[in-house]
């Protein structure tokens, strides 16, 4: 199996605080946002370089709060459903593979620390690719 890593993923206090730091201080590139009003939640993806991202997630409901900003290392495969059968034969548990709202295709695992790992593809019409050109 074939991995490229596809986004660090971290969770963020104050938008305006992350995307001054990452965008305005650091120069990454800001990609696109997703709100989820039923619970106030947000995603912002930042482009580091074509295919890298950094994922931020803001507003999470106060018992989802983690104790670290780290949430998971996605890496991307090009068949998910060929990494899901390689991966859970040879024991590893993961997730149901899902359609993100993102468009992606995507499924976890954790290492034996417990850190989570994404896996995830990226068909043409999900909204990674769709924003990702120079």
């Amino acid at each position: 199996m074939n991995y490229t890593i596809g986004h660090a993923c971290y969770y963020i206090r104050s938008k305006e605080q992350s995307l001054d730091f990452y965008c305005n201080k650091l120069g990454l590139q800001f990609m696109f946002e997703q709100t989820f009003p039923q619970n106030n939640m947000y995603i912002i993806y930042l482009r580091v370089a074509k295919g890298q991202y950094i994922e931020l997630i803001g507003d999470l409901p106060h018992d989802d709060k983690p104790k670290s900003s780290f949430a998971h290392l996605c890496l991307h495969v090009e068949d998910i459903h060929a990494a899901y059968r390689e991966l859970t034969g040879k024991g590893l548990t993961l997730t149901d593979v899902e359609l993100g709202a993102s468009r992606c295709i995507k499924c976890y695992l954790d290492d034996p620390d417990g850190n989570t790992i994404e896996l995830m593809q990226l068909p043409e019409d999900s909204l990674q690719i769709i924003h990702d050109h120079d």
